[in-house]
């Protein structure tokens, strides 16, 4: 990630300064764009209680070199390097005679990381069985794993270990917030409580105990523990949620923390009522309500994933549906790998109420072949949309540096709270790293 340099015009009001003016805010801050670069450094000096009147000087890039013989620069540059953002805050006073630093005294008791993190893993040892027909007697959850496992991670995995996001406090310090992949055992990685044993073992015994096929019901069980799994993740992360902002006293975190909400019951919503439509079909065993197209290739697979995404734009970077359009429902796509009796399938599936969005998902894709680009390379960018992906161990740690770093960069930029959507997130980024080759498609419409 690249370091910016920005400076606000700011009001600080401190009772042990009273006549403090002309207060100047200057950032060093890590992020992958200058627009992501001022709201990162805007929500932090709003949770200083700081009030910021106007930006002195925008956003640019700058490095260690700028800062040679000024020794407070250099401070918050490497400070910066490190944690991914610092902020020097000067001010006019007579209360002190000569240049003097102070700490920035914030007035409110505002919850930790640790504590966060603590809240959150707490949560993600709740279970809920989510099959339509679940009961009371449905109350011991077991912990399912959302890739498949026996045939899939198992497959991409080295001493039974893959590589995955860390949610490690001590990592995201380390890595100044970016994402940090890190080994973890096969029975820690895409696995969450949403099934009591009996209802996964009646359900997905077409999917975990053989390769797919395809078969409707075979792509239908893969996308339907998809849209159970976001639940389940969404459902814990609103209560986190709820639960933080009842405690919580800064009002920027505050104002933070009710936009989180405000998304997440959004997107929630809309998950549940395609839930719905998914619980019809699969208790009418109307599998035919599937949609799908599967990239097929005969070489072994380097990484594993599941995931799901309401597309704003398509392939092309052209703008396909709005988010937060309260007249009109998400249509929403699923994506996963498969094993194959020889290789592994790309699939890409919807329900036919998402009929329109995924059609033309595809054919926007489609032009991407006509105009000879790599789909490898575009189906590997939306792959990296996803948090519930594993990395083959063999092949990440072969992999060079640069490229490791392009990956981490544009999973940040994309995963972000600072940053929006980019329309060519999907037409640009990280180019010949899966180096994946598709031999045939399959697809059911």
């Amino acid at each position: 990630m690249k370091i910016y340099y920005i400076k606000f015009d700011v009001e600080i009001n401190d009772n042990r300064f009273p006549d403090l003016k002309n207060a100047q805010a200057f950032c060093w801050v890590s992020e992958t764009t200058p627009e992501a670069a001022i709201v990162k450094s805007e929500y932090f000096i709003k949770k200083d209680d700081i009030k910021i009147n106007r930006i002195i000087q925008y956003p640019y890039e700058v490095n260690h070199n700028d800062f040679e013989d000024k020794d407070i620069g250099t401070e918050n540059y490497l400070k910066c390097k490190k944690e991914g953002l610092s902020i020097l805050y000067l001010g006019i006073t007579t209360t002190v005679k000569s240049p003097t630093k102070f700490s920035i005294e914030n007035k409110y008791q505002t919850q930790n990381t640790q504590e966060f993190l603590k809240k959150w893993k707490r949560l993600k040892q709740k279970g809920k069985c989510l099959h339509y027909s679940a009961t009371n007697n449905c109350d011991h959850t077991i912990k399912s794993h959302s890739i498949q496992k026996r045939q899939m991670l198992s497959s991409i995995s080295h001493n039974g270990h893959v590589y995955a996001i860390s949610t490690d406090l001590s990592d995201i310090k380390r890595n100044a917030g970016a994402p940090t992949y890190k080994l973890k055992g096969l029975d820690q990685v895409s696995t969450f409580q949403g099934f009591c044993q009996k209802h996964d073992n009646e359900l997905f015994t077409p999917i975990d105990d053989y390769p797919l096929q395809p078969t409707n019901e075979q792509v239908f069980l893969y996308s339907y523990r998809s849209v159970c799994r976001e639940i389940y993740m969404k459902t814990n992360s609103y209560e986190l949620c709820l639960e933080s902002i009842n405690k919580e006293e800064n009002p920027a975190i505050i104002e933070f923390l009710k936009a989180t909400i405000e998304g997440t019951e959004k997107g929630l919503n809309d998950l549940k009522k395609h839930k719905m439509n998914f619980d019809k079909s699969l208790k009418k065993k109307d599998f035919l309500d599937i949609e799908y197209v599967i990239f097929c290739s005969e070489s072994k697979p380097n990484l594993a994933f599941s995931g799901l995404c309401y597309p704003y734009y398509d392939f092309q970077g052209k703008h396909i549906q709005t988010p937060f359009d309260k007249n009109k429902r998400l249509q929403l796509l699923s994506f996963c790998s498969a094993p194959m009796e020889s290789g592994w399938g790309y699939i890409i599936s919807w329900h036919k109420s998402s009929s329109d969005i995924g059609q033309h998902y595809i054919n926007s894709l489609a032009t991407a072949t006509y105009l000879k680009k790599n789909i490898g390379d575009y189906l590997f960018r939306q792959t990296l949309q996803f948090e519930n992906l594993a990395f083959s161990p063999i092949w990440w740690e072969a992999l060079e540096q640069e490229k490791k770093d392009q990956i981490i960069n544009y999973v940040y930029n994309n995963l972000s709270s600072f940053s929006d959507i980019s329309p060519d997130h999907l037409s640009s980024g990280p180019d010949g790293i899966c180096k994946w080759n598709f031999s045939y498609v399959k697809s059911n419409y």
